[in-house]
């Protein structure tokens, strides 16, 4: 896919190149960043209850456990945790080419 950005001033040549990489280069750490939050607090909920984030969520949607609070955090974390990861792969897939 190829995406086409259009600036209404005048810029320098290589100025919205530099702009758009830095940019990339924010969310790739920002979503590093959160990554490391999130897999902290996965590590939390995987210690207090013996199991793997994976094999919990697999038998949560299977309804195999119940709707305590913790699991529906627990829920809810790993599955910013897979959308963080998708993301990153997805900045990783883009490329920036000056012309």
């Amino acid at each position: 896919m190829t995406l086409t950005i259009k600036s209404n001033r005048q810029l320098k040549r290589g100025t919205l190149e530099s702009l758009v990489r830095a940019a990339l280069e924010r969310e790739r750490e920002n979503l590093h960043f959160a990554l490391a939050r999130t897999q902290e607090q996965l590590a939390r909920f995987e210690k207090r209850y013996h199991t793997s984030s994976p094999r919990f969520f697999r038998r949560y949607q299977a309804g195999k456990l119940d709707d305590r609070d913790d699991f529906i955090d627990w829920s809810g974390e790993y599955q910013i945790f897979l959308l963080l990861k998708e993301k990153l792969a997805d900045l990783r897939g883009l490329r920036v080419d000056g012309r």
